[in-house]
């Protein structure tokens, strides 16, 4: 399984990281992001992952107006 993460809080996002690995050491952490720039550019480059976990405010907005646009 693929999974991207998009959270702008270091502890907040090595939780999910840590949860994940111990739930199912196979589930593929392909991106860790922390910015609605840097996941637009990712999945440009990468195409859609088969899970995403995010946060709704980041630092540089609203992750729904990006998830809408992508």
């Amino acid at each position: 399984m693929n999974v991207l993460i998009i959270e702008d809080e270091s502890l907040n996002a090595e939780i999910i990281v840590d949860f994940l690995q111990r739930y199912d050491p196979t589930i593929l952490i392909s991106g860790l992001l922390q910015s609605k720039e840097q996941t637009q550019i990712w999945v440009e480059e990468n195409g859609p992952a088969d899970v995403v976990f995010c946060d709704i405010e980041l630092l540089d907005g609203n992750v729904f107006s990006l998830l809408k646009k992508i």
